[in-house]
C-alpha cells in the first residue's frame, strides 16, 4: 500500500547508545546459515578477506583530522561515496559533511549540509542519489531523507524512533523500529514515486541497528524491542520477506543489551559485528566479531570491556574500530592486532575503505567529532612523497641541529633549549618533537622558525624547499622516530612499548598508589585489576599531535604547566622515555 505521509513532528535529539555503522557495501558471496561449525581457512582467506593482508611496506601516514563538529562527544556515524565526494553523517547534529581527501596531509571539507529533524546515522547511495536514515529517542524521530543539490529533504515522514536505509538492486529500503514497537519496512522502487509500507516482513520483533546488500539479498541486523536482551539478524527482500538468520550466541547476560552494531559485505562470506552495552548505563561491555561464510558461521574474535562499533574490508582484511577508541586488524593467521598511531579518541564510530590505500576513519572526541585518513605510503595522492619511514631524530634530526641551531640553543634562554654539543639524547630529542606537530607537519614551530615563516632571531636557516627543510619534514610524517640511542635512556628500534607490557608496570610503581584512591585525574582501578578502563584513563591523558606535552608526562616531570604533588621522574629516565615512545608509536594496548 501507499505509504501516508505526517506532517508535523516535535523536535528532540536523542543519542543512540551503539551507532548504526556498518558500511552499505555491495557484494556477490553467498548468504551465511546458522551453523556453527568453523570455517576453513581457504573460505575466510578467500576475496576480499585474504590470506596475506596487503599491508603497506612503507608504512602510513595519517592525515591532519577535520573537525566535523564542536559538540562534546559528536560522532561521525557514517560514510558513502557519490561521484568524487564521501558523504560523513554527523551526530548529534543533524548535518552531512562533505569532503574529499586532497593530500597526504590533508581531507578537504567541500560541503555541509542540513535539514535533518534528528540525527542521521545511516546512508545508502544509488547511483548519484543519496539517501539517509535518521535516529532519536522519540518516536517518530526516524525518518527518510534525499539529498539535493542543497540540502536534504524529508521524503519519508516515519513514526519509529531510528530508520536505517540500505539499497538493492535500485531500490531503497528504510527499516524503522523502537523500543517497544513493531519493525516497519519502507520501500521505494525502481522507478515508482511513492513508498511502500509494510510491517508483517520481519519474522520477529527488533530494533533495526544495520543494513548492508550481501549475495542479492538485504542483511538487516538489530537489538531487542525490549531495554536488554539479544542481537537479531535477518535477511530477504521486500518481495520475498524476510527470514530470520540464527545468530549461535549463548543469550545475553542479564541487564546487557545486544546489537548488530555493524556488517560488512565481502566476495567470502559477511562478517558481522556485535555489541554488548549494560542496560542501564549504555556502557560498553563487550562485543564479538562474526563470519558468515558458505554454510559456515563461526565467531572471528570476542571483545571485553569495549564493544565494536564499526568494521570495514581493506587491504584484504578485517577492520573493527571500537568503544574505547582502539582500531584493530586481523593479520593472516587470524589474530586481532591494534593498529598503531591511531589519533587520541573516545571511539572509532565509523570506518570506510575509499581507496585501496585510504581508509576514512570517524573518530568520536570530547571536541566533537573529527574526521582522519589512513594513507599507505605507496598510495599517497600524485603530488606527495612515497619515502617509507626511514629517517630518525639520531641520523636525520641530530646532525642538522648540530650544524645550525646548537651554537645558539644550548647556551642561550629561548623556549626551545638544547644540551651542550647535543651530549644528551633523550633530553634534545624530548625538546625536539615538543616543536613539531605530526598531524599537521608543515606548521610545526621547528619547520616555521627554522624557514623564517615566523620570526627568528637565527634567521631562515632550513629555507622551504632546501634539502634540511625536507628532511625534518620527511622526520615529522614519519611520526618522529628517534633511532638507536647512544645513552639517556630513550625508545628507538624494536618492538613498540604496549600498555600491559610496558606501560602497567609503571604505573604500578608510580601512580596506582594515588590514582586508585583519591578523586581527580586518571582514575586507576585497586591493583590496576580493570585493564581496558585503566588504559582508557592513561590513553586519556596523552597527546598523539605532540607527545612530549602530554599530560600524563609533564605530571611525572611536574612541569610549571601543570599540577601535581610529587615529581615520578625526570625526563632523561627509563620509564619517562618509555612512555613517551609508547605515546608516539601510538598507544597500543597490547
Amino acid at each position: 500500500m501507499t505509504r501516508s505521509m505526517r506532517t508535523t513532528k516535535t523536535l528532540g535529539w536523542g543519542l543512540a547508545l551503539v551507532a548504526s555503522l556498518g558500511a552499505l557495501a555491495g557484494g556477490c558471496s553467498k548468504g551465511g546459515s546458522g551453523n556453527t561449525q568453523a570455517p576453513s581457512l581457504s573460505s575466510i582467506n578467500s576475496g576480499a578477506i585474504s590470506a596475506t593482508s596487503t599491508r603497506d611496506v612503507l608504512g602510513y601516514t595519517w592525515t591532519q583530522q577535520v573537525g566535523l563538529n564542536t559538540v562534546t562527544n559528536g560522532s561521525a556515524t557514517a560514510m558513502a561515496t557519490v561521484g568524487s565526494v564521501t558523504l560523513v553523517a554527523v551526530g548529534p547534529v543533524g548535518e552531512t559533511v562533505e569532503v574529499v581527501v586532497a593530500s597526504v596531509t590533508t581531507i578537504t571539507v567541500t560541503d555541509r549540509k542540513t535539514g535533518f529533524l534528528f540525527q542521521p546515522g545511516s546512508l545508502a547511495v544509488i547511483g548519484s542519489s543519496a539517501y539517509a536514515g535518521t535516529r532519536g529517542d522519540l518516536q517518530g524521530s526516524g525518518d527518510i531523507y534525499l539529498r539535493t543539490a542543497t540540502n536534504w529533504n524529508r521524503v519519508v515522514d516515519g513514526d519509529r524512533a531510528r530508520v536505517v536505509v540500505g539499497s538493492l538492486d535500485g531500490g531503497v529500503y528504510g527499516f524503522g523500529g523502537g523500543i517497544g514497537t513493531t519493525p516497519v519496512i519502507d520501500y521505494l522502487a525502481v522507478g515508482a514515486s511513492s513508498w511502500d509500507r509494510r510491517t508483517d516482513l520481519i519474522p520477529s520483533p527488533c530494533v533495526p541497528t544495520s543494513v548492508v546488500t550481501h549475495f542479492n539479498q538485504i542483511w538487516l541486523g538489530g537489538g531487542p524491542t525490549t531495554s536488554a536482551g539479544q542481537a537479531a539478524l535477518y535477511r530477504g527482500t521486500f518481495t520475498t520477506g524476510f527470514q530470520q538468520v540464527p545468530l549461535p550466541l549463548t543469550g545475553a547476560a542479564a541487564g546487557t543489551r545486544q546489537e548488530v552494531s555493524a556488517m560488512v559485505s565481502g566476495s567470502s562470506g559477511l562478517v558481522v559485528a556485535i555489541a554488548d552495552t549494560d542496560a542501564t548505563t549504555g556502557v560498553a561491555t563487550g562485543g564479538s566479531i562474526w563470519f558468515f561464510g558458505y554454510g559456515e558461521t563461526t565467531r572471528l574474535t570476542t571483545l571485553n570491556q569495549e564493544a565494536p562499533l564499526s568494521l570495514a574490508l581493506h587491504e584484504g582484511t578485517i577492520f573493527v574500530g571500537t568503544s574505547s577508541g582502539r582500531l584493530l586488524y586481523r593479520d593472516p593467521i587470524g589474530n586481532f592486532l591494534e593498529e598503531p598511531k591511531v589519533p587520541t579518541n573516545q571511539g572509532v564510530t565509523s570506518l570506510f575503505s575509499q581507496s585501496a590505500g585510504v581508509l576514512l576513519v570517524g573518530l568520536r572526541t570530547v571536541n566533537g567529532a573529527r574526521l582522519a585518513a589512513r594513507i599507505g605510503n605507496s598510495n599517497k595522492p600524485t603530488g606527495t612523497t612515497t619515502t617509507g619511514a626511514t629517517t630518525s631524530y639520531l641520523t636525520t634530526i641530530k646532525p642538522l641541529l648540530q650544524a645550525s641551531c646548537v651554537s645558539c640553543h644550548a647556551t642561550m634562554t629561548t623556549g626551545y633549549p638544547l644540551s651542550s654539543g647535543l651530549t644528551n639524547d633523550s633530553a634534545d630529542y624530548a625538546a625536539t618533537i615538543a616543536e613539531v606537530t605530526t598531524q599537521t607537519p608543515a606548521m610545526s614551530q621547528l619547520l616555521r622558525k627554522a624557514s623564517g615563516a615566523v620570526s627568528h632571531l637565527g634567521g631562515a636557516v632550513w629555507p622551504q624547499g632546501s634539502s634540511e627543510y625536507d628532511a625534518v619534514l620527511q622526520w615529522i610524517n614519519d611520526n618522529v622516530p628517534l633511532g638507536t640511542t647512544n645513552g639517556g635512556g630513550g625508545g628507538g628500534g624494536g618492538t613498540d612499548p604496549t600498555y600491559l607490557t610496558n606501560v602497567k608496570p609503571i604505573l604500578q610503581t608510580s601512580c596506582v598508589g594515588c590514582h586508585s584512591g583519591l578523586p581527580g585525574n586518571m582514575p586507576l582501578s585497586a591493583g590496576l585489576s580493570a585493564d581496558m578502563t585503566d588504559y582508557n584513563s592513561v590513553k586519556a591523558e596523552t597527546n598523539a599531535g605532540t607527545p612530549a606535552q602530554s599530560d600524563l608526562l609533564l605530571r611525572m616531570i611536574s612541569d610549571p604547566s601543570v599540577t601535581h604533588p610529587n615529581i615520578g621522574f625526570t625526563t632523561s629516565s627509563t620509564d619517562y622515555n618509555t612512555l613517551l615512545q609508547w605515546i608516539q608509536t601510538g598507544t597500543k594496548f597490547n
